[in-house]
């Protein structure tokens, strides 16, 4: 289920954007979506571990993307040349 479930976070922005939101707002996505406090449910405490997990591969994506731009930077202005 964890790999299923972590490919349903990158391929459907919305679950990704609603636990997104829920995490930087400090609370859960059942009171995100319906306003009101309630415990968290079986299903939430499940997805949460997948969420964070595909959030931390993003953003290792994401620095690998732009340290290898800063590479490629580095290397025109050493050899002289525009970018």
């Amino acid at each position: 289920m964890r790999a299923l479930t972590r490919t349903r976070f990158r391929t459907d922005p919305d679950l990704f954007g609603v636990f997104y939101l829920a995490e930087k707002l400090g609370k859960t996505v059942f009171e995100l979506l319906f306003g009101y406090v309630a415990p968290i449910s079986a299903l939430e405490c499940r997805l949460w571990p997948a969420f964070w997990t595909v959030k931390r591969e993003l953003e290792e994506e994401s620095e690998k993307k732009s340290s290898k731009g800063n590479n490629e930077s580095s290397q025109f202005k050493m050899l002289g040349q525009s970018e």
